[in-house]
C-alpha cells in the first residue's frame, strides 16, 4: 500500500494470483463405500493441508474417481496444499489424500499434469489431474500419442 505521488490517495498493489483448473482425481486410497450410505468427495485448497481453505470444490456423490472440472484463482506467493476429503451425508469429513503445488519454488509459471497424492507423507499411487497458470494460457496437454518413422532400405 502507498499513496500516489503524495496525493493521499491509497494505491493497492494487487497480489499475484494463480489460476488453477482441477480436472479429476484417480486411484484414491481408502475411500469407504457401504451400500445405502452416501459418500461425497471434494477437495479444498489452502496454505495448510486440511486447514483454512481458499477454495472448496463441489462434492461428487458416490464416485471412486471424481471429475470436478473446476477453475478458481488463489494467491501465487505460497505453496498450495490440495486436500481430498470424503464426507458422509451428515457432514463428517475424513482426509483421503493430499498434494502440494508450489510453482514459485520450481521457477515455473505453469503446470499441466498429474500431481501425486500422499497420506501422512507416504505415496498413495493416486493423482490429482490439474492445470495451473500465472498468466496467459494453460500449458499444452501432455499427449500420449507419438509418431514412429521406420526407414526400410529394401
Amino acid at each position: 500500500m502507498g499513496n500516489k505521488c503524495g496525493s493521499g490517495q491509497e494505491v493497492s498493489q494487487e497480489e499475484p494470483k494463480i489460476i488453477v483448473y482441477v480436472k479429476s482425481a484417480q486411484g484414491l486410497p481408502g475411500v469407504d463405500w457401504f451400500p445405502g450410505v452416501d459418500r461425497f468427495l471434494h477437495f479444498g485448497v489452502g496454505a495448510d493441508a486440511g486447514g483454512d481453505e481458499f477454495f472448496k470444490s463441489q462434492p461428487k456423490k458416490n464416485v471412486m474417481d471424481p471429475v470436478w472440472n473446476e477453475e478458481f484463482e488463489v494467491p501465487a506467493n505460497m505453496p498450495l496444499k490440495f486436500t481430498v476429503f470424503q464426507a458422509d451425508a451428515d457432514g463428517k469429513e475424513d482426509v483421503v489424500a493430499c498434494a502440494t503445488l508450489h510453482l514459485a519454488a520450481t521457477g515455473e509459471d505453469q503446470f499441466n499434469g498429474e500431481l501425486p497424492l500422499e497420506i501422512d507423507g507416504n505415496p498413495t499411487n493416486s493423482v490429482l489431474i490439474l492445470k495451473a497458470k500465472t498468466g496467459g494460457g494453460y500449458p499444452t496437454e501432455q499427449g500420449s500419442e507419438f509418431i514412429v518413422s521406420i526407414d526400410n532400405p529394401k
